[in-house]
């Protein structure tokens, strides 16, 4: 019998993979939610389920769309209980001059990132309250990102959505606390990605240079520190941004 679910947007590729593989274990049913590539998180779901005797399921969902997020959770509080843990990791990125993006290449970023935060966030309270009071706490942890502290030509509109997940994250500790859920974010910096492979290499090579870890990080080097946050209650830490990203701001 699954004492909850672990549910992870964008769980699909990149760190989100990272985390469901890092939150492997049988007394919780991994939720994995992917956007377009159904074959791809097909293979995850296999993957995990026959190698490791794990619990998967994989759902196809636009997190900007608050209906959708809705729906889901109704779906796996119902069939396997309630949401012990939600990592919003889902996100985008287009980068560009900003004076070269339309109204609708941002509207989508901060749709996907932000607001899809926010929207999944308010879908799972009320699971998450129930696990909470079943098991003594519950987590969120939200993916933010080293350009939301810094900026970044190039990612105005990315950099302001994860900015704002940063300010939604010590809203919701707040607000939430009382209900022994505890909220936090992740801000990754430079990490091997299909996103970040987009970028040449020099673009960001003088970044990674001034770090005091002068290296690209991987998914795993993300997963390991959100995996430790929802494992276990974390009395006395909430509200906090955690930061992987080498040492930037050293």
């Amino acid at each position: 019998m699954s004492k909850g679910v672990m549910l992870i947007s964008g769980g699909n590729r990149g760190i989100g993979k990272a985390i469901g593989y890092g939150l492997m274990a049988k007394e919780y049913h991994l939720a994995l939610t992917y956007r377009e590539n159904q074959e791809q998180a097909e293979e995850i779901r296999t993957t995990l389920s026959q190698a490791h005797k794990s619990r998967v399921s994989i759902h196809q969902l636009d997190v900007s769309c608050p209906t959708q997020c809705h729906q889901l959770v109704t779906q796996l509080h119902h069939t396997f209980g309630p949401i012990h843990a939600l990592i919003n990791n889902a996100g985008m990125t287009l980068d560009k001059l900003f004076i070269h993006y339309t109204q609708t290449e941002m509207d989508r970023i901060l749709s996907t990132n932000l607001r899809g935060t926010i929207n999944l966030s308010l879908a799972a309270q009320s699971s998450l309250k129930q696990s909470a009071r079943l098991a003594g706490y519950a987590h969120i942890v939200n993916l933010s990102s080293s350009s939301a502290l810094s900026g970044k030509a190039g990612q105005i509109p990315y950099s302001c959505a994860k900015g704002g997940i940063l300010g939604f994250t010590r809203l919701c500790a707040r607000l939430l606390s009382k209900h022994h859920i505890y909220v936090n974010a992740v801000s990754p910096g430079y990490i091997d990605t299909d996103m970040t492979r987009k970028v040449p290499k020099h673009t960001y090579q003088h970044i990674l240079d001034a770090n005091a870890i002068p290296n690209i990080g991987q998914p795993q080097d993300v997963a390991a520190l959100v995996c430790d946050l929802v494992r276990r209650p974390q009395p006395y830490s909430t509200g906090q941004v955690y930061r992987v990203d080498g040492g930037k701001f050293c």
